[in-house]
């Protein structure tokens, strides 16, 4: 059974491949008859292979090959191209197999094979019908053809084409007006009629070979993939009369266009003799015109002479005038030139007074303004000279207090250290504290002389130099802020020396033991009064006058030990006599 089947399609192939080479190769005049022997010399199916791939082959092909190498070589040759060029597999069809299959007793299987390849290739797998291709899309193309017959229902090859009613209704719709299938005949009752009917009208009205078996298709006995071949040479012959259909309407289109550029061509040949008519009116017409032209030009002339010598007679007169026109211009405009000239000096001289004019006010403005600044600079000058003075004189006077202080101080330091002389190491101890409070006084004291003789300076400084004024002014900042930072100074000593002024009295054997703490008891009740006074001169007399009368304390204190110490001695050199 199969054999028989592979039987079969080996003739329903050689009967599709051979429609097939044909109808590729009618517009070179060759025709296939036998595909055994019409292959062999490989010549035909190399012309078969360039007109199916629109490629030239390059090799040269022998066109009348006598001997089996020449034959092998067009194959072979041709062979290469498919699998080169056109991208097709070859089975394993060898160009010894196809010039073996020329000679009796050859077998066509695998030419079979590979043209079924091809033909997959460029027929089957070419159809796409939506998201399909191949043999899916051509089942689809058939069912979407046949959609609007209610007898047919296609969902298979295997089945769906037995009862012949699928190929009556691709025939009927390929031509629906001019077929000579009348579907009332037609029922799913008589497959064998309709399979019948449709291969015989199929091969005389679409020009599609009769390559299957009514009978085998109607028990089911064909092989699919015959069905597929048949069924695809269908889908070609319907887009092949599509093509015709639109090449008939595009020859169409041009025959009506060519129809009315015909039209077009004559009404403008028409056009064109009424234009020649009227061309040769206009020409008689101008000849008319040229002749009236010549009377008018010799008439022209004429009165041209005429008016030339009028003209002449006139032109010696116009230049007459302009010669004594020209006279009077030149005088003119020597006029005007020395008005200009005139007019030129007025104005310069006006500019002139005018910027004297301002030159003068701005003098005077200018002048005033400085009459000005310098008033005020002598104003404030003299101002600052006399603050300056009445605080040289108090300096003076403080400095004055000040050593006169010192002096005192020091002749009572003196009085002091000889009355101290004899006493116990404590009142040495406290001598040279005091000593070097003194020397630490005085280092202050010249260093508030310095700052005297730096403010008489900067005085005499500020007297030369009126115009710097700003700058005297912020030197007498610095010099504010360095006094400030020596009154901290001086401030800070004579703090310290007080304290050690109540330090020490711890140390004296007196009889008053109600000792002062200077912390808690005394700096306090200081802080406040120096904080009360914003002065200088105020803050250096207060810290003085504690410093003075803590000195006078001290003094005190001073000569009761020293009249206690005699008592003392006196005391002891009884005892001794005793």
């Amino acid at each position: 059974m199969s054999e028989f089947k592979d039987q079969q399609w080996e003739l329903v192939q050689e009967k599709a491949f051979t429609a097939w080479m044909n109808e590729t190769l009618a517009p070179s005049g060759i025709r296939i008859t036998d595909l055994r022997v019409d292959l062999a010399d490989g010549v035909k199916l190399a012309q078969f292979f360039q007109i199916l791939s629109g490629k030239k082959i390059h090799t040269k092909i022998e066109t009348r090959p006598v001997t089996r190498i020449q034959k092998i070589q067009n194959l072979h040759i041709a062979l290469t191209f498919l699998e080169a060029e056109m991208l097709v597999r070859n089975p394993g069809c060898s160009a010894e197999y196809v010039v073996d299959a020329g000679e009796p007793g050859g077998k066509i299987k695998m030419i079979l094979g590979l043209l079924w390849i091809i033909y997959r290739r460029f027929r089957i797998a070419t159809i796409s019908v939506q998201d399909k291709s191949s043999e899916e899309g051509l089942l689809l193309w058939v069912k979407q053809a046949t959609s609007s017959y209610s007898e047919v229902h296609i969902e298979s090859f295997k089945t769906s084409f037995r009862d012949g009613m699928a190929f009556v209704a691709l025939v009927h719709s390929f031509n629906p007006d001019k077929t000579k299938i009348d579907l009332s005949h037609h029922s799913k009752n008589t497959p064998e009629h309709n399979l019948s009917v449709a291969f015989e009208l199929a091969e005389q009205e679409l020009g599609i070979p009769k390559l299957l078996d009514t009978k085998e298709v109607f028990e089911g006995r064909v092989d699919e993939r015959s069905l597929v071949l048949y069924t695809s040479l269908f889908f070609h012959a319907f887009k092949a009369a599509e093509a015709a259909k639109d090449l008939t309407r595009a020859k169409l289109s041009t025959e009506e266009t060519l129809a009315e550029e015909r039209r077009k061509n004559e009404e403008l040949k028409q056009q064109n003799l009424l234009l020649i008519a009227q061309l040769e009116d206009i020409k008689l017409h101008f000849d008319d015109l040229s002749r009236k032209k010549l009377e008018l030009t010799q008439q022209f002339e004429e009165e041209k002479n005429e008016i030339t010598l009028s003209l002449h007679h006139k032109e010696e007169k116009t230049l007459q005038l302009q010669r004594q026109v020209e006279e009077k211009a030149e005088e003119t405009l020597k006029l005007h030139h020395d008005i200009e000239e005139k007019t030129e000096e007025t104005l310069k001289l006006q500019r002139l007074v005018r910027e004297k004019s301002e030159i003068s006010l701005n003098f005077q403005q200018k002048f005033f303004e400085l009459q000005q600044i310098l008033e005020e600079e002598r104003s404030e000058t003299s101002l600052r000279l006399e603050d300056y003075q009445k605080k040289n004189l108090e300096l003076s006077e403080q400095l004055h207090e000040e050593q006169t202080r010192r002096l005192d101080l020091e002749s009572k330091v003196s009085d002091l250290s000889s009355s101290l002389n004899e006493n116990q190491e404590t009142n040495l101890q406290v001598i040279t504290e005091l000593r070097k409070k003194q020397g630490l006084y005085e280092e202050e004291i010249e260093s508030l002389k310095n700052d005297v003789e730096n403010f008489k300076a900067q005085l005499d400084n500020e007297r030369r130099e009126n115009n710097q004024h700003h700058q005297a002014l912020q030197e007498r900042t610095e010099q504010d802020t360095f006094h400030r930072k020596g009154l901290q100074v001086l401030h800070k000593n004579l703090d310290e020396h007080i304290a050690d002024l109540h330090t020490w009295q711890k140390y004296l054997d007196s009889k008053d033991r109600n000792w002062l703490d200077f912390d808690r008891d005394v700096r306090p009740s200081l802080n406040n009064e120096l904080g009360s006074r914003n002065d200088f001169i105020e803050e250096l007399n207060l810290l003085s006058d504690k410093l003075e009368s803590e000195n006078e304390i001290m003094l005190q204190i001073l000569k009761v030990k020293m009249a206690e110490a005699k008592n003392t001695q006196i005391d002891a050199a009884k005892d001794t006599k005793r």
